[in-house]
């Protein structure tokens, strides 16, 4: 285990109190707190969680105890697992999900008819959908949909018409992953009679 000095502390603290970037070993020492942390839970780590450089990080700076508890073993099999694919998008922490480019397919709907809901998502998520009937000025939901989307791009969610009423109406689209949500998107259609 490394001793700190003093000098070695107040250097430390007066670089960060006059703005300048902080050393290395500070990023290593927390990204191996929030590793130690997660593993400390159960004994298991969250599979794709951290990226390779902040695994590799934490072991950088791991003392004699982690190498016999068995966390050292857990932060290899994790690098090895994001280096062979095992995660998508490469692990880590990934922002927000985002919806983009949605439209529906077709905007008029006649009957029963269904419609399709197009958009591109950037990374995996749960899709929550609420159709909103316009009423007056206002927007009042009627229906709502949850959908699983398991890969980031393209995606399509088919609405049915049925039991909607002829007039104006809305699909408000917000996907969450990972404790995030997106920013609610639109697109508006109308049921014709």
């Amino acid at each position: 285990m490394r001793r700190r000095t003093w000098a070695g502390a107040f250097a430390a603290a007066a670089g960060c109190a006059l703005g300048a970037a902080a050393p290395a070993a500070a990023d290593e020492r927390s990204d191996y707190a929030a590793v130690r942390g997660d593993w400390q839970r159960d004994r298991v780590l969250t599979a794709c969680r951290f990226t390779v450089e902040e695994l590799e990080n934490a072991r950088s700076v791991m003392t004699g105890e982690d190498e016999y508890s068995g966390l050292e073993g857990a932060i290899g099999a994790e690098i090895v697992r994001q280096r062979t694919g095992g995660c998508p998008g490469g692990g880590g922490t990934q922002g927000a999900p985002v919806v983009s480019r949605l439209r529906l397919v077709p905007a008029a709907l006649r009957g029963r008819r269904a419609a399709t809901l197009r958009f591109g998502l950037s990374r995996s998520a749960t899709v929550r959908i609420a159709i909103e009937r316009r009423r007056a000025t206002r927007w009042v939901r009627v229906r709502s949909l949850v959908r699983s989307v398991r890969r980031p791009g393209n995606a399509a969610v088919v609405l049915p018409a049925r039991g909607l009423r002829p007039g104006a109406y809305r699909a408000v689209v917000t996907a969450v992953a990972g404790g995030t949500r997106s920013r609610p998107r639109s697109a508006a259609f109308r049921v014709l009679g």
